[in-house]
């Protein structure tokens, strides 16, 4: 039987190390880091945590990446964030889709001549290249991404050039050269800081022993890689080394130490969703086990059969047909065996057909040309007679195609400045009506408890005002200097939105911990009127929000709902956490007066005109209009559901951290080991 040494193409991640363990703390800094280089690597980083298990967070990010990069023009962290996005694909297996986003990034690499950018990609499309068996085209792109490295000097670069090539002479049966190859690097690795291309190399070292039939150096090397990948962060690397101890063992005839390293890899690769290695692993475990146990063996073999057939794997598919038609004659079971062989078969002629395709498609291209190339000769020779005719009224028709050009180029943008002509008088509409608002704002409701204060200082020191009659005034003072804070403070959050616009620094929160201090705040105007407010939200709901927004819309929300309720009334909030998938619904209900249906579209307009509360408190629109410019902000909605009479609920949404993960083997994903030079 033949077992499958792990010597494989490493995926190159250029520039990047592992990933940061603290994932909260990568996301944060994204949203504050300003400067792009440090940006793409804070992308890198996030790319790094989420590779191995959730690659569709994964590319979230790097779709994010992609964009904001193409959108501020910096082609350096675009290119990075493609050749990322490549690799995300090879390790799931989606090698064409693989090489378009690489060949996009070395496009990209090229025109703005970042020579590390460029000799990274190359890395890695002949990463792609050695997959599919192309060794002779992915040796090529090796040694120009080589060239190009030792050109700056780029050690990391050079060690994965360096271990890339081993692997392709490997492949190619090239054995001398290929540890030539790995102790180069080896050399300049042990030189530098801990990295995983170290493993790699003793990985792939120990395979070169064990083809050369040293059994124990070979062990040795596995050993060595295996034991400095304890950290959970190397899982991948791992695999490959209790693979390659799995095979080797098997191979000395200790099948039951070889099925204990193959268990554990298993084990991992089905936490890490690594279905061609799965499917190998489990062909050579039932390789190991049919003899004692041929029944156990040929679930092995069809689980692997069926997850190969998944990815596309039509060669591994045949391979293990064959060891379930070995199995089946063993046991005498030739009608089992005969319908596994036409399956065999006919998956061989399917392989076979397809590269006989490819050969008679080439053939037909070739004839094609060489027939289109005689046509063109012919039409060559005619065209030299007519040519000047056919300029001539070439050059007619361009000038009546750049008129007709020109003229509708005119009416388009004569239609271009009408629209925006009348978009300006709406908003210039618009904004004397905010206008008007602001000042009535600022005359009435600001004016008018600041207007009564030297009254009422006035009054407090006339001798014949009592002493009952002063501890009013006080009150009252402290009521309007209270309101024109609250009404100062909302215009200032408005004034400084308008002119700055909204800044934003989104985090993950708990709700309860942040709305237990927004509750107190309000706790003794509610209690001056006798009202409850119950807080229902459990204290495990957390939204991706702006701090400091989250907590003004609830002040705010809360503090309304208690100018509305009367005496002895009740407020509750609460928290739909299953109305959508991605969002919390949050909603501040109450008993009091509600909203008149008319009203009820305005209230989130400075338009609207505030009224009084239940107990005659003061207040305007600024509040409500600024609530629902935060939530918007924060990628949320907000809407009001309100009975005249019987109370209103205020409800609004917010986004919740994304952490979507894949399903094990549910999809065709293929093994691959990264790279992180």
């Amino acid at each position: 039987m033949k077992y499958h040494f792990l010597v494989l193409f490493i995926v190159l991640v250029s520039g990047a190390s592992f990933a940061q363990s603290d994932i909260n703390h990568l996301i944060v800094k994204l949203n504050t880091v300003k400067e792009n280089a440090k940006k793409a690597d804070v992308y890198s980083n996030i790319f790094q945590y989420y590779f191995a298990t959730k690659p569709d967070s994964a590319k979230y990010y790097l779709d994010q990446g992609v964009k904001y990069f193409t959108d501020v023009e910096y082609k350096k962290g675009a290119a990075l964030m493609l050749l990322l996005e490549g690799d995300n694909e090879a390790a799931r297996g989606r090698i064409e889709l693989a090489r378009q986003y690489k060949l996009k990034s070395l496009k990209i690499s090229t025109e703005i001549n970042d020579v590390k950018g460029i000799s990274s990609v190359k890395n890695g499309l002949g990463t792609l290249e050695g997959r599919t068996g192309n060794y002779t085209k992915a040796t090529k792109y090796f040694m120009e991404a080589l060239k190009g490295f030792e050109s700056i000097k780029d050690t990391s670069g050079i060690i994965a050039t360096y271990l890339k090539l081993g692997v392709v002479n490997d492949y190619s049966n090239n054995l001398t050269k290929s540890l030539e190859y790995y102790n180069n690097a080896i050399e300049l690795a042990e030189k530098q800081a801990f990295t995983p291309n170290l493993l790699y190399l003793y990985d792939n070292i120990g395979v070169i022993y064990f083809k050369t039939r040293n059994a124990t150096k070979a062990i040795y090397y596995f050993n060595k890689a295996l034991n400095m990948s304890n950290d959970n962060e190397l899982a991948r690397v791992k695999i490959q080394s209790l693979t390659n101890l799995g095979n080797a063992y098997s191979e000395l005839g200790n099948e039951e130490k070889a099925l204990v390293y193959f268990n554990g890899a298993l084990k991992l690769c089905s936490l890490d969703n690594l279905p061609e290695e799965y499917a190998r692993l489990l062909l050579n475990k039932a390789n190991i086990t049919y003899k004692k146990d041929p029944k156990s063996a040929l679930v092995s073999l069809n689980e692997s059969k069926k997850v190969a057939k998944q990815i596309g794997q039509k060669t591994l598919e045949w391979e293990v047909l064959w060891n379930i038609i070995n199995i089946y004659k063993e046991q005498k079971d030739y009608k089992n065996a005969f319908l596994n062989s036409e399956k065999a078969m006919d998956l061989r002629d399917s392989i076979f057909s397809l590269e006989k395709e490819k050969e008679i498609a080439d053939l037909q291209s070739n004839y094609e040309l060489e027939k289109s190339n005689n046509k063109v000769q012919q039409l060559e020779l005619s065209d030299k007679r007519n040519l000047r005719l056919r300029n001539i009224i070439i050059l007619i028709a361009c000038g009546l195609f750049f008129t007709l050009l020109s003229l509708f180029s005119f009416y388009l943008k004569s239609k271009r400045l009408n629209k925006e002509l009348s978009d300006r008088g709406l908003e210039l509409q618009k904004a004397n009506t905010v206008k008007d608002r602001l000042f009535s704002i600022i005359g009435h409701d600001l004016r008018g408890p600041i207007a009564n204060v030297p009254l009422m200082l006035e009054l407090y020191e006339d001798k014949d005002t009592t002493l009952e009659e002063k501890r009013y005034i006080i009150d009252s003072i402290k009521e309007n200097a209270g309101i024109s804070l609250e009404t100062l403070d909302k215009l200032l959050h408005w004034g400084k939105s308008q002119i700055k616009g909204i800044t934003i620094s989104q985090q993950d929160i708990n709700v309860n911990e942040h709305l237990e201090g927004v509750i107190k705040l309000i706790k003794s105007i509610s209690n001056n009127k006798h009202i409850a407010v119950k807080n229902k939200i459990k204290d495990d709901v957390n939204v991706y929000v702006d701090p400091d927004h989250f907590n003004f819309i609830f002040r705010n929300l809360l503090a309304n709902a208690v100018k509305f309720t009367h005496n002895n009334g009740r407020i509750e909030i609460e928290a739909n956490t299953k109305a959508q998938e991605d969002s919390v619904i949050f909603s501040v209900s109450d008993n009091g007066v509600g909203i008149d249906k008319d009203q009820q579209g305005h209230i989130f307009e400075l338009i609207n005109i505030s009224t009084t509360g239940t107990a005659n408190e003061k207040g305007d629109s600024i509040g409500l209009m600024l609530c629902k410019e935060f939530v918007l902000e924060n990628g949320g909605k907000i809407w009001v559901e309100s009975e005249k009479g019987e109370g209103t609920t205020i409800f609004f949404s917010l986004k919740i951290v994304h952490t979507k993960v894949a399903g094990i083997y549910n999809d065709a994903i293929e093994l691959n080991i990264q790279d992180k030079s």
